[in-house]
């Protein structure tokens, strides 16, 4: 453990040269972490899987499986930072590294107090798990309505209600705190709008239905048009000069 407590970062060391494994595995040891060491590809993902380290030190020339195949099935199932060996001169092995997950990388020959440095330097990156999926709450009940917010259904006093799709889609994303559902209720929104409101008179309704169902003012036709005169402000008698 650490000066202030806490358990030591747990480093994989991947590298078919076992040497070299072991050298770098003495310098992370005496910097304070906690480290195992793979040689073959496969051995590196079994480890990973069970082990589950904070870091692994990844070298590309891997018997068994490429290191770049290696890093990229990590990254299946693991969100652990990646740091990658190579031997390669050519930039394209380590943007293909790069691309497939590593977070950072040094080319052979190296320090390996670099190497340590640059472990401790992707250990301060904030590593962000994944956000949950927002939980679905499955029914609502506010008195006698219940709503299948999953289903788009709705029952007043167990009946089911009939709904167009507009009115499914404005009752099922109701609030499901029952005050903020009464305050909807008074507003002009469509949470505030309960579907079927010809079985519940209690409710004012303004879905779509509804305004369809509504008595509406329209003009007569059987009256006749405005005259032009009075349309314009002239008097008949008097043409426009």
């Amino acid at each position: 453990m650490n000066s202030e407590g806490a358990l030591p970062t747990k480093v994989l060391v991947v590298d078919d040269e076992r040497a070299l494994a072991a050298v770098i595995a003495s310098y992370l040891t005496r910097a304070g972490h906690q480290v195992s060491q793979a040689h073959t590809g496969p051995e590196a993902l079994d480890q990973a899987r069970a082990e589950d380290p904070d870091v692994i030190v990844l070298d590309l020339g891997l018997p068994g499986l490429d290191g770049i195949e290696v890093c990229r099935q990590i990254r299946t199932f693991s969100d652990c930072y990646i740091l990658i060996l190579t031997a390669r001169g050519d930039e394209v092995d380590r943007l293909i590294g790069l691309s497939v997950g590593a977070d950072d990388y040094l080319t052979k020959p190296f320090s390996n107090r670099e190497l340590v440095a640059r472990v401790q330097t992707v250990l301060r990156r904030p590593r962000r798990p994944p956000a949950a999926a927002p939980a679905v709450e499955e029914h609502r009940v506010f008195g006698d309505l219940r709503i299948d917010a999953a289903g788009h259904e709705v029952w007043i006093a167990d009946h089911p209600v009939a709904l167009t799709r507009t009115e499914s889609t404005s009752s099922t994303s109701c609030p499901p705190n029952p005050a903020s559902h009464s305050a909807a209720a008074n507003s002009s929104t469509p949470c505030g709008t309960p579907p079927g409101s010809a079985t519940n008179t209690s409710w004012t309704s303004t879905s779509p239905t509804s305004a369809r169902n509504s008595t509406t003012t329209r003009p007569n036709r059987a009256t006749s048009p405005p005259s032009a005169a009075s349309a314009t402000g002239w008097d008949e008698g008097d043409p426009p000069a």
